[in-house]
This record gives structure tokens, C-alpha cells and sequence, in this order.
């Protein structure tokens, strides 16, 4: 039997993912092989083999795959499960000659720095942005470039949110760099992409702070999350994109780098078609040939030409980021139950050169999913709030997950990488596809106030 490869950065959120991939492969009679970067009994539930092998050293991937492959049977192909993964899956690539992208695409789509040089020349609105390696030099940029006031401080490479901060003054940027440098350096230092991005020193970014914009249609979510940021899900194969899904990511102001919602996106169809070309435009300046990508944007009002106008206000998608992987956590889950398009047996028929078809999405049912955070880092002791919700949601609830075990550690400050679980809400009896606008927005309003009500009254407890 012939195995797909799978290098897995541990991460409880995407036993989603891992569970339509096992479907996949029994159904294809294929065998699953992990390469993760630690040990977790989750995967085995998952997993014919798990190889347990640091992420730090692309070198030592290899050869542990290499080790595998000269005892076991033949390699069906290599599947791209997340950003960390993705060196490692053009590394495995090339060795075995199965399809995938190249190393240049990989750096391209993992870099913030290295992507915004990539795009420059495409003309999409980006925040302008700067390499900053000290404390000195940030100083610097902030009186110089940002005339002493408002910025954005981020990692180069690394997922989720983690390690940003808005910065208001220098006051503001001196209090925070220490924690953040380090914190956002000790991140990276297990990334397999360290030694590559960083060879002449470790280095954050300071950015354009982008404005916000809410949606006129937003009179639920509107006043607690007025920041419209979203991201874009699609599949490549011969370099050309397919879009499968925008997902709205709202956020409260001042966020502190969770993601709070996601949501089926309630953008009118023009910025849609935008959103759809600038995937396209990042796919060609990354030299991507097939995968997955997924791209990050916020919505703001238009510095100089508009995307769109909404509500009499010239907007513009301001690009934040893209990755050559699919949308993580369960938002592959969130979307299949959405569309009924699978884009994990696509991309694993891909990998194993299947016949795949672009997707054609002919259902779209309005969804909002919470992410379900602990009240502090501790051991998690139990969920509140679920009975009551499962009363009031009704037919809405689409579906419950806690990642976590009852005793498990969980991490609740804004240096966690995912929360301990998340809350679905679905309309099947609506279908954006076919049915009017009004049906849709009276089915997003009713969707949103139970988003609300397990926002505020669902805890994990520790």
C-alpha cells in the first residue's frame, strides 16, 4: 500500500482537518504517515505511522522520511496541512519527485517580508512596512516614518495572530518590544524556515496601522467588532486559483490578536470579484502550481481608487498576508458544511495525481462559528454554558467541538496559539446561491445573536 506524507505541526484545532483526511484515504485504500514536530496521541487516532522528528532542521525531516521510505512501501504523495509545513512539504517534493510547489514559492508564501517585495509590483493596496531588528531601530522608524504615532508590530513568519500589537507612541512601542521581540524570536526559532529568513538576525516588522470599516448590514456585530478583517480560501492547479470561500474574521478594536469569529462572508459581490483577482495575482507572484491558498485582507476606506463603494464610503481588501496552505483549525470542516465542497479529499486527490475538477459551488448556507477561549492559562476544568445554549440555539447549533481533555493545560493569554475549542451556527434553510438578499441578512442577524450569546456566556474554566 502507498502512503501520503503528512508533516504535522501539532495543533489540537486541526483534528477536523485529520478526520476528512482519514476518510479520504480509506476510502482510496492510501496509508497516512505523519512527520510531527512532537509527540501527541491525538495523531494516532489519525494515523498509520507517526514519525516524532523537531521541525527546526529541514535537514533532519528529510532524512527521517528518507529512513521511512527505504523499509516501507511506495509514497502515494505529500499533503500541506499548515504554514510551518510548508518548506518541509516542497522539501519531500523534491526529493521523491511528487507533485508540489518549489522551495522560492514556499519562502514567498511564509515570509510577510518576503511576500510584500513579491507584490509590490501588482499594484494591491499593502500597508508600507519595515524591518525593524532592535528596539533602536523601531524607535527610529516610529518618530521618522510614523510621525511618533500609531504602527503595527508583528513577526515575519508565524500563525494566528500571535505576537502582534497595535502601538499607539514610542511609550507604547518601548513597554511592549521587550516581551514581544523575544516571545515572537523563541516562536520562530522551531520554525523550519529560522535559519533562512534570519541568517543576518532576527527581525519583527513595523506597519501601516489600517483603518477599519464596518458593514452597513452589521447592526448585530457592528458596534463589538467594528474591525472587518477576512480571509480568502482557495485551490490551485496549473498556477490558476479557485475560490471556494471568504470567511469574515470580525474583531473588536484594540484586538489582541485572537481570532474571535468566523463567518460566511456578507461582502456584496463586487469586492468578492476583487478579492477573487488579488488571490489570482498572489498565486502568480508566488509561482504557486497547485495547493491551497489562503489570504488574509482588511476592509478600510480607500487611501487613493476604492474597490468597491458600500453605504455611499470608497473601500479598498488592503492585503495582510497569504500562506501556500489551506485555512486552518476547522475552517476546511466549516466550509465543507457550508458548501459541501471537501477541499481536503481535493487537495489529497491533487497530492496523489487524482483527477480533480475545479470546484463548483452551487450551495452556500450563512455560518458563524465561535472560538471558544479560556478565561486564563491553567488546567481545564470543564465548559460553561453549553446546556444553555443548546436550548436557545435550536436547529441552528451545526455543532460543538472542545479540543481539549478535561485536565489538559490550556493557554489562555494573547501568546496562545489556538483556544481550547469553538461553537457553529447554521442555517440550512437558506441558500446564498439562489435565494434573495433579504432572506439571507434576516438569516445572518438571527445567526449573529446567538454568536453573541455564546461569546459572552460560554467559558472554558480552568
Amino acid at each position: 500500500m502507498k502512503s501520503l506524507i503528512v508533516p504535522v505541526y501539532c495543533n489540537r484545532s486541526k483534528a477536523g482537518n485529520l478526520r476528512l483526511l482519514r476518510q479520504f484515504a480509506d476510502r482510496h485504500d492510501i496509508g497516512l504517515v505523519a512527520i510531527a514536530n512532537r509527540h501527541d496521541d491525538v495523531l494516532e487516532r489519525f494515523f498509520d505511522d507517526v514519525l516524532v522528528v523537531g521541525f527546526s532542521r529541514r535537514s533532519d525531516v528529510r532524512d527521517a522520511f528518507s529512513a521511512w521510505a527505504g523499509s516501507h512501501g511506495g509514497t502515494a504523495g505529500v499533503f500541506c496541512l499548515g504554514e510551518d509545513e510548508v518548506p518541509l512539504c516542497a522539501d519531500l517534493s523534491a526529493l521523491t519527485g511528487l507533485p508540489g510547489n518549489d522551495a522560492k514559492s514556499a519562502l514567498m508564501s511564509r515570509s510577510k517580508h518576503a511576500m510584500r517585495l513579491a507584490l509590490r509590483d501588482t499594484g494591491m493596496p499593502m500597508p508600507r512596512s519595515f524591518p525593524v531588528p532592535s528596539l533602536a531601530e523601531a524607535r527610529r522608524l516610529l518618530r521618522d516614518e510614523f510621525a511618533g504615532g500609531r504602527a503595527f508590530l508583528k513577526p515575519v513568519i508565524g500563525t494566528g495572530s500571535m505576537h502582534c500589537r497595535e502601538i499607539a507612541c514610542e511609550d507604547d512601542l518601548a513597554a511592549a518590544w521587550p516581551e514581544l521581540f523575544e516571545a515572537s524570536r523563541a516562536t520562530a526559532a522551531a520554525d523550519p524556515l529560522y535559519r533562512e529568513v534570519f541568517g543576518a538576525g532576527y527581525f519583527m516588522l513595523l506597519e501601516d496601522l489600517i483603518g477599519t470599516f464596518g458593514l452597513p448590514s452589521e447592526s448585530v456585530l457592528g458596534s463589538r467588532f467594528p474591525v472587518h478583517e477576512l480571509s480568502v480560501e482557495a485551490v490551485v492547479d496549473g498556477g490558476r486559483a479557485y475560490v471556494y470561500g471568504i470567511t469574515d474574521k470580525l474583531l473588536p478594536p484594540g484586538a489582541n490578536g485572537r481570532e474571535h469569529m468566523w463567518r460566511s462572508s456578507r461582502l456584496p459581490a463586487k469586492l468578492r470579484r476583487t478579492l477573487r483577482q488579488r488571490v489570482s495575482d498572489i498565486v502568480a507572484a508566488f509561482g504557486l502550481r497547485l495547493g491551497a491558498v489562503h489570504a488574509e485582507f482588511r476592509i478600510e476606506p480607500a487611501r487613493e481608487r476604492g474597490d468597491a463603494v458600500i453605504g455611499g464610503v470608497p473601500v479598498q481588501a488592503t492585503f495582510l498576508e497569504a500562506a501556500a496552505r489551506m485555512g486552518g483549525a476547522y475552517m476546511q470542516s466549516f466550509w465543507l458544511r457550508c458548501t459541501g465542497f471537501d477541499a481536503i479529499s481535493w487537495l489529497a486527490s491533487q497530492a496523489c495525481g487524482l483527477p480533480v475538477d475545479p470546484p463548483a459551488i452551487t450551495v452556500a448556507h450563512p455560518a458563524i462559528m465561535v472560538n471558544l477561549w479560556p478565561a486564563a492559562s491553567g488546567t481545564l476544568r470543564g465548559v460553561s454554558g453549553l446546556d444553555e445554549l443548546r436550548a436557545v440555539a435550536g436547529r441552528y447549533l451545526d455543532e460543538v467541538v472542545v479540543y481539549d481533555e478535561i485536565g489538559d493545560r490550556v493557554e489562555g493569554g494573547p501568546g496562545a496559539e489556538r483556544g481550547i475549542g469553538h461553537v457553529a451556527f447554521r442555517d440550512t434553510g437558506v441558500n446564498e446561491c439562489t435565494d434573495p438578499r433579504s432572506s439571507a441578512d434576516a438569516s445572518y442577524d438571527r445567526l449573529e445573536r446567538l454568536y453573541l450569546h455564546a461569546h459572552d456566556h460560554v467559558r472554558g474554566l480552568t
